[in-house]
C-alpha cells in the first residue's frame, strides 16, 4: 500500500526472458486501487525486441 501524498519507485527491475519463443515483449504497468476495482495503466509502456 502507497500512503496518499507518498510515491513508491521500482529500481532495478529484472525480467528474465528465453528468446527461443518470443521476438518482442510489451510490459504494461497498472496502478489499482481498493475502491470499486478501480485501475489505471501508467503512460510509460517498455518494449523489447529480442
Amino acid at each position: 500500500m502507497i500512503e496518499p501524498g507518498h510515491s513508491l519507485a521500482v529500481d532495478d527491475f529484472q525480467v528474465q526472458l528465453e528468446h527461443i519463443y518470443y521476438d518482442h515483449v510489451s510490459i504494461e504497468c497498472f496502478v489499482f486501487f481498493q475502491d470499486n476495482d478501480y485501475k489505471v495503466k501508467s503512460a510509460n509502456q517498455i518494449l523489447i525486441n529480442l
